[in-house]
C-alpha cells in the first residue's frame, strides 16, 4: 500500500452536513468493486454508526468519491507533480 489517501464524503438523512472521510487510494491493480465493498463502503458504514448509532435509514443522501484532474481512474489519489 502506497500510504495515500483519497477524499470520499457522504452524508445520511440523519445527518445535518455531509462529513469527508479519507481512506486508503485503490491500487491501479486493486478491483473497483471490491474496493467500494471493503474500504468505502465498510469505512462509510462504520463512520456512520459511530456518529449515529441509533440511525435506522435504509440508505443515506449521497456518497462522493474525490477524482483529483489527474487521476488515471476511480478512488486514485491526486499525483504529486
Amino acid at each position: 500500500m502506497s500510504g495515500r489517501v483519497v477524499e470520499v464524503a457522504y452524508k445520511c438523512h440523519c445527518m445535518q452536513k455531509e462529513e469527508v472521510l479519507h481512506l486508503a487510494e485503490r491500487q491501479s491493480d486493486e478491483d473497483i468493486a471490491f474496493w467500494m465493498t471493503n474500504v468505502v463502503q465498510a469505512s462509510i458504514y462504520l463512520d456512520h454508526r459511530n456518529r449515529s448509532p441509533l440511525c435506522r435509514a435504509q440508505s443515506m443522501e449521497y456518497a462522493k468519491i474525490h477524482l483529483p484532474e489527474n487521476a488515471d481512474f476511480i478512488g486514485q489519489a491526486p499525483k504529486v507533480m
